[in-house]
C-alpha cells in the first residue's frame, strides 16, 4: 500500500477517487482530528468511522463545488 507515515503511528491511505483512509492508533487523537478536520475544512465529508477500544479508522472525501 501507498500511504503518508504520520507522527505517532498516524497513516494515511490513498484510496482512489479523492477517498483518504486515516489509520490512528488512539481513539482520543481519532476524536480529536475529526473535530478538526471538521471545523478547518467544511468541504470535507467524512465517509466512514470505526472506532475500536485502542484505534480509529475513518474514510474522507473531499467535496467538489460545482
Amino acid at each position: 500500500d501507498v500511504y503518508i507515515d504520520c507522527a505517532k503511528g498516524t497513516k494515511i491511505f490513498y484510496k482512489g477517487h479523492g477517498v483518504l483512509t486515516c489509520y490512528i492508533p488512539s481513539v482520543k487523537r481519532g476524536h480529536n482530528l475529526i473535530n478538526q478536520i471538521k471545523e478547518q475544512y467544511p468541504n470535507v465529508s467524512l465517509l466512514y468511522i470505526e472506532e475500536t477500544d485502542e484505534e480509529y479508522l475513518t474514510r474522507i472525501k473531499l467535496k467538489h463545488n460545482t
